[in-house]
């Protein structure tokens, strides 16, 4: 019986000591996500609802997102089946909302702020304030091409497979094509950006209330 009593006193000591290590290692590897002080913030966690979860790119683990934490280059965010995410672009007023379901990389590359749309949809809202910079292009890559929302306001969408659907609500959004070839979307049109490349049509219906964003 004594020995039967060691045996369970090992296990739970074991059990312990790994539990609180891994506890340990999860809250320092937090603290020190983004000790870098040269490293400026992409874009900040607006209004969110339900629950949202971020992956910062040096990390396996997905944490919960809270209204006002930074967002950094390389990190994933993620929605739950009735989560929204509202995010707050830094360079500018532009902004994008995250709908249910959905799961989005954010990176900064070669002057431009880049969106990997892996599943779900989005919105993204261009600039109203003058403060759009050259050098801070938003673009949203696939693997059949890339779109560049720089001056769009458009709702986007990714299904089963690499298809993307790009309808542009306000202003004009260029497509093009792993194959080289370019569209531009203008206000009300919509196309789709597939493995039979660009596919372009006039929307049949105009949204005229409520206005984009809302």
């Amino acid at each position: 019986m004594r020995s039967q009593w060691k045996r369970l006193l090992w296990a739970a000591l074991l059990s312990g000591t790994c539990l609180l290590a891994t506890f340990t290692w999860y809250y320092l590897t937090k603290t020190n996500s983004h000790s870098n002080e040269n490293e400026k913030p992409l874009a900040f966690v607006g209004k969110t609802h339900e629950e949202i979860q971020r992956r910062p790119a040096t990390r396996l683990l997905w944490q919960e997102v809270s209204t006002g934490e930074a967002l950094f280059n390389g990190e994933a965010i993620r929605t739950s089946n009735k989560g929204e995410v509202r995010i707050q672009f830094a360079d500018s007023s532009r902004y994008l909302d995250l709908e249910p379901d959905s799961l989005i990389v954010i990176q900064q590359n070669k002057g431009e702020i880049a969106l990997d749309l892996m599943e779900g949809s989005l919105f993204v809202a261009a600039a109203k304030d003058g403060t759009e910079s050259a050098g801070t292009a938003l673009v949203l890559n696939s693997a059949s091409g890339k779109v560049d929302l720089s001056k769009a306001s458009a709702s986007l969408s990714k299904s089963n497979g690499n298809q993307v659907d790009v309808q542009v609500l306000e202003g004009s959004a260029s497509i093009k094509d792993k194959n080289g070839t370019d569209k531009i979307l203008s206000s009300g049109s919509a196309g789709a950006l597939g493995a039979n490349g660009l596919q372009f049509n006039k929307a049949d219906l105009q949204i005229l209330s409520p206005c984009p964003g809302k």
